[in-house]
């Protein structure tokens, strides 16, 4: 039976893409599935078999600490294919298909584009620092035997012959109840992703607050920053939107 290792030092155990879309969806196929994961400790997670990494402090210690680890446990797992969700381990992905190891590497952001609206990177070199990522981006990816994106836009950046498109759309067996949190007298709008100065969020907060009719917004995530929370709140069309955190598939 080959081994497929599905590997993030990044997203939680319960990522919705990685966990529900992929990971589910192969565990009914042949293969031994392993994950892994920034998790407590080795062991079954949901029917789905996770083994611990990390955990890491602050980004620097995750990409030098994490990419060890990663290195260390695929050539002690043998995995025949391993499937990668971070760009910041595009290099150490480089070096273990050079020990003959196949590689995908699932694309979830344009990173270039997102290093432009990065606080924590000094403005004066954000726009060098995206254009050699893209660069780098492009030279470790033609190491890889296939690119998964989330959207046509990021396939662009890609070779077509070995790109696959899969969007973040929901499952179409996923049972869904009636939700207990949204009033059914009003418009509602959903809104379920990353709270993010890049996705938007204040100017959707905004135009609430241009709207007479009754409309209301759920936002669904994680906010990217407590200052960012404060300044969106703080909008007047914050009124109309009801906050229900972050919530996994169940």
């Amino acid at each position: 039976m080959k081994r497929i290792l599905h590997i993030s030092t990044v997203h939680p155990s319960h990522d919705n893409r990685i966990h529900y879309k992929e990971c589910r969806s192969l565990s009914t196929e042949d293969y031994d599935l392993k994950l892994l994961l920034q998790v407590e400790k080795d062991g079954m997670l949901d029917g789905l078999d996770h083994i611990k990494l990390g955990p890491f402090s602050g980004r620097l210690n995750r990409f030098v600490k994490g990419s060890w680890e990663v290195w260390s446990k695929v050539r002690k797992l043998k995995p025949a294919l391993i499937h990668f969700h971070d760009p910041e381990l595009m290099f150490v992905a480089v070096c273990i298909r050079l020990l003959g190891v196949k590689v995908v590497y699932d694309v979830h952001e344009d990173l270039p584009k997102q290093l432009l609206y990065k606080k924590w990177i000094p403005k004066i070199v954000r726009y060098p620092l995206s254009g050699l990522v893209r660069i780098l981006e492009a030279f470790c990816s033609s190491f890889f035997q296939a690119i998964v994106v989330a959207t046509e836009d990021i396939a662009q950046k890609f070779p077509e012959s070995k790109t696959v498109v899969l969007r973040n759309f929901p499952l179409i067996d996923l049972e869904l109840e009636p939700s207990k949190h949204l009033p059914r007298e009003e418009l509602n709008l959903i809104y379920a992703g990353g709270l993010t100065k890049v996705r938007g969020i204040a100017e959707l907060i905004e135009a609430l607050g241009q709207v007479k009719s009754e409309v209301r917004l759920t936002l669904i995530g994680k906010w990217s920053s407590e200052e960012y929370r404060l300044h969106c709140e703080s909008l007047v069309g914050y009124s109309k939107v009801d906050y229900l955190g972050f919530m996994t598939m169940k």
